[in-house]
């Protein structure tokens, strides 16, 4: 029978890691309706990360329970909480990691947002194909190859 491995704690390399990534927004705001996609892209697409996507008027307690933690004023969505970091609005653009202390938080760049949850997991993550623009020939070019194989053929 099987049951005498039941309660057997495994080793501590098989827990998986679980990072839990909260994202606050509002129906009526435009920035929050870009951002949401990614959200949710990387929710059910990284086993190792949870997404927990609150309607701000719908969950004003959670929402004000986070503010007072992270000792924030501002009410001010999208809001993005990746362990310590906090992150306001949301932007499509790379960009630097750049500190508001008016809102208290880091500027809501995808990339950075993307970067915060990587170096807290310690791995990449899989994040929504960039489909927007063509890339042309010279920039395959210069890719590492096989991303660029990937790129192409995936």
């Amino acid at each position: 029978s099987h049951s005498t491995t039941q309660g057997v704690p495994l080793p501590h390399f098989f827990e998986r890691i679980q990072l839990d990534v909260y994202f606050f927004y509002n129906h009526a705001c435009p920035h929050c309706a870009k951002q949401k996609p990614l959200m949710e892209y990387i929710d059910q697409n990284n086993q190792e990360v949870k997404v927990y996507a609150y309607e701000v008027t719908q969950h004003p307690d959670i929402w004000d329970d986070f503010l007072e933690k992270y000792k924030i004023s501002t009410r001010a969505v999208p809001r993005t909480f990746v362990r310590g970091k906090t992150f306001i609005g949301y932007s499509e653009e790379d960009g630097n990691l750049e500190y508001s202390s008016v809102y208290n938080g880091y500027t809501g760049y995808k990339n950075q947002i993307i970067q915060a949850i990587e170096s807290e997991l310690g791995q990449k993550i899989n994040t929504p194909t960039q489909k927007k623009s063509l890339i042309s020939a010279w920039q395959i070019f210069f890719l590492p190859g096989l991303y660029a194989v990937s790129y192409l053929f995936f």
